[in-house]
């Protein structure tokens, strides 16, 4: 059976201020990582539980949050029930996620992956 995978509008506006950054040297680069960064995260919707705890989680002990590895970046998401939440998506060498920062996220508006972009575009 599949999870049900939300993103906030936060992690998809991270995901698409890497993708600008990266398309500034080159747009071939740029949509070939999107790409990649997409069907990671849709790889969550099987076995979700196969990531590793993310360090955030001892702060914010009431959720088990986890952590996917896509290349230098980490995707960090809330397992609940038979969905994934994808909270953020940061290079892995920057500091964790404050704890005002996952209320907030967990609070935010989530979408279907990929929208943002679209009302981007």
């Amino acid at each position: 059976m599949k999870f049900r995978l939300r993103v906030t509008r936060q992690a998809e506006a991270e995901v698409l201020e890497v993708a600008l950054w990266i398309a500034a040297d080159s747009p071939t680069e740029a949509e070939r990582w999107l790409e990649g960064m997409y069907t990671s995260l849709e790889g969550l919707t099987h076995f979700p539980q196969r990531c590793p705890l993310a360090l955030e989680g001892e702060l914010y002990p009431g959720a088990p949050l986890r952590q996917l590895l896509a290349g230098d970046y980490r995707a960090i998401f809330l397992l609940e029930g038979r969905s994934v939440h994808v909270l953020h998506v940061r290079h892995s060498s920057r500091q964790p996620v404050t704890p005002d920062e996952l209320e907030r996220d967990l609070a935010d508006e989530e979408r279907p992956p990929g929208t943002l972009l679209a009302d981007a575009a």
